[in-house]
Parts: structure tokens; sequence; C-alpha cells
């Protein structure tokens, strides 16, 4: 009988998270920019790592080809990130003591615009920014 071998399981390559490189790039970019005083105002909070590691976590559940390139600026502790394509446009913002939100909006001449405000999740997320290219 042949002895007996335990298997010891070995962390590879093949086991950590694949993070593609425009979700990369939006990391840095987020933390870079958190780390600066949003509008140079004497005693404007720089954003927590609570709220920097909240835009993160909920940034790399989004699919990367949806990403794009926004803009992204801190705000008195706070982190808003925003992609405008035409007339519309979607801000993502994170807060220090909330859940994060979302605030679509819909320039439309000669006209009242649109907008609404709603809890921030990777989904709804996806569903606007498939919105804001439609």
């Amino acid at each position: 009988m042949p002895p007996c071998i335990e298997e010891v399981e070995k962390t590879t390559a093949s086991h950590r998270p694949v993070l593609w490189l425009p979700a990369f790039l939006l990391v840095q970019a987020i933390g870079a920019t958190a780390l600066v005083n949003g509008h140079s105002d004497a005693g404007e909070p720089t954003p927590s790592e609570a709220t920097i590691k909240g835009a993160i976590d909920l940034i790399t559940d989004i699919p990367f080809q949806l990403l794009g390139n926004p803009d992204i600026s801190p705000f008195y502790g706070e982190i808003h990130i925003s992609w405008t394509f035409r007339a519309r446009q979607v801000v993502l913002m994170f807060f220090p003591n909330r859940t994060p939100l979302i605030h679509h909006y819909l320039r439309v001449p000669n006209a009242a615009s649109e907008h609404d405000i709603e809890e921030a999740s990777a989904d709804r997320v996806v569903h606007w920014l498939r919105w804001l290219r439609a």
C-alpha cells in the first residue's frame, strides 16, 4: 500500500483576483485623488480610509468595459466619481458615514432636466453606466 501523502493546498497566481487595467488605473486614481484637499479650503477634511475602501470595493465590482475615464474629486471628506456623455451624467458619491449614492442626470433642451438619486450598488451603477452610453 502506498504511503498516505497529505496534499498541501498552495496559493498560486490563479488564486489571486484579476483586476483589469481600467479598474486598476481607476483604483490608483481614487487613492491618489483622495489624498489631496479637494478645494484647498483650510480645514477641508480628506476622505477617510473607510470611504476610500468603499469606493474601491464598489468600483472593482463594475465590469471594466463600463468604467471608462471618469472624473474623480474629493469634497469635504467625500469622494465623487462622475461620468458624462453628451447630455447625460452619472455621479457616484461616497460618504464618510453613510452608504454611497448614485445621481443620474439628463439635460433636456428647452425643458426641465430629469434627475434622481438612489442608493448605490454594483448592479445599479452598471445599469446607469449603460444608460449613460445608450
